[in-house]
């Protein structure tokens, strides 16, 4: 039975990822800088991926991973659930190790799977938080020191803060402007085009997608609550896992 979901999952994946490659590859077409291109990406892409996962959404929730948080890579203000799927921020948690995998300056917490190759997508249940961030982190990312939020130092995330949601991007200011505050996001990895798309998981509207990424080790899902202000941004961020 396992065999044959893994199959299944797998293969509904396949088709998937091949839509959206088809997609993508027709903007290679155009005759448009490459600056031009990377700045227009969301206004092609986002309407014509819209469409495919609209109509592939059904197919799609049996393909949504059963990620898990990481609890030897927490910032010791974070509190992992026992069943792995709820992250909360708190009181300093004492006593904890060092080890090398845990981040000691940032409320980050990253998944417990590897990934090195493949397409991969799963959801997060961010609903009224004011603050919050997700996407991928290389394997190899600062833990221990200040770091930037960028692709240059390994990381590919979409951002709540009080400045409005952003694309941590490096080499462009890139603030979103969204129709509605999404309450489920959906983060869609293809890992051999370097692709990392984010969605409102609801209605699987296009919000941001990283191109180009060119990873060269596994990276890992990114999951940061970010603090509490003013007594607001309590919420848990939770993995959500669709009912089959």
């Amino acid at each position: 039975m396992k065999m044959r979901l893994h199959q299944a999952k797998e293969k509904r994946l396949k088709v998937l990822g091949d839509t959206l490659t088809h997609t993508t590859s027709q903007l290679s077409q155009l005759e448009l800088s490459k600056h031009l291109i990377q700045t227009k990406l969301s206004q092609f892409v986002g309407p014509l991926q819209y469409r495919v996962w609209r109509n592939m959404s059904s197919i799609l929730q049996p393909g949504v991973e059963a990620i898990t948080f990481d609890p030897l890579t927490a910032y010791p203000r974070l509190w992992v659930s026992c069943c792995g799927r709820s992250v909360c921020v708190g009181k300093i948690q004492t006593g904890l190790p060092n080890n090398p995998e845990r981040f000691t300056l940032y409320n980050i917490v990253l998944g417990s799977q590897a990934i090195s190759e493949g397409r991969h997508y799963w959801e997060v249940q961010v609903g009224g938080k004011t603050a919050w961030g997700l996407g991928v982190a290389s394997a190899s990312v600062n833990r221990k020191e200040e770091l930037s939020l960028c692709p240059e130092e390994g990381f590919w995330t979409l951002v709540l803060s009080e400045n409005g949601y952003e694309a941590c991007n490096s080499t462009v200011e890139s603030p979103l402007e969204l129709a509605h505050p999404p309450r489920r996001v959906g983060v869609y990895l293809d890992y051999g085009r370097g692709h990392v798309s984010f969605y409102d998981a609801e209605d699987m509207t296009h919000l941001y997608t990283f191109v180009n990424a060119h990873f060269t080790e596994p990276v890992y899902p990114y999951f940061n609550p970010w603090p509490i202000m003013n007594g607001r941004n309590r919420e848990p961020l939770t993995i959500h896992m669709p009912q089959l």
